[in-house]
């Protein structure tokens, strides 16, 4: 995931992240990233990728085919207008805490108005399949919170998921979120900042009394 990120929205980054993963002298073959050879190898590297010529040349047909494709092109071409990787921060109307959150792809529209586009790695990006991974790892959590985030700073704005797979041909997808599943998210999202701030106000009044 991190280096398809990185590949499509950072490029050049990329190209200067990326080292080979250790050798088994024995085999002449990499070895395998749950051996203490790899943990240790990764560890003495701090902030490198470590790819095989597999995942490089995978992750490279991954981008070849995003950009190759009539929309995902255009969302993902700067020449467009298309900032990637955008850090947006706000004050959260609700409870009034400092949020923050990162952006795949942020599209300029007319003034106020915005487009997000985020783009995940997904063994089906067939968009039934896929509804399971939103729920699964809470993707409509995160678009709601960066809906709350551009509300706060005076941007209406449209999210769009584009799910892409692991395994050629590398099938994708692009759409938002449905309106209900993005309305549980939006729950989500105003219950636990309650929760945080509670937890913060509670905090205070212990230092108050000296704990």
């Amino acid at each position: 995931g991190v280096a398809l990120h990185e590949i499509v929205l950072e490029p050049a980054k990329f190209a200067g992240r990326v080292d080979p993963p250790p050798i088994n002298p024995k085999t002449t073959k990499p070895y395998g990233r749950e051996t203490q050879a790899w943990r240790d190898y990764a560890a003495e590297r701090p902030g490198r990728l470590i790819l095989t010529r597999y995942e490089v040349e995978m992750v490279g047909a991954m981008r070849t085919k995003i950009m190759a494709h009539p929309d995902a092109g255009v969302i993902f071409d700067k020449g467009n207008g298309a900032k990637f990787e955008v850090c947006i921060v706000w004050d959260c109307p609700i409870t009034g805490l400092r949020c923050k959150g990162r952006v795949d792809v942020w599209i300029p529209r007319d003034g106020k108005s915005v487009i997000r586009a985020d783009l995940k790695s997904t063994r089906c990006a067939e968009w039934r399949a896929f509804g399971r991974s939103i729920v699964d790892y809470g993707y409509h959590t995160q678009d709601a919170f960066y809906e709350l985030g551009c509300q706060a700073l005076g941007f209406s704005s449209r999210g769009y998921l584009i799910p892409i797979e692991t395994e050629a041909p590398y099938e994708l997808q692009i759409a938002p979120i449905e309106d209900d599943t993005l309305e549980a998210g939006r729950k989500n999202v105003r219950r636990w900042l309650g929760m945080v701030k509670h937890g913060l106000d509670l905090l205070a009044e212990l230092h108050v009394f000296g704990f």
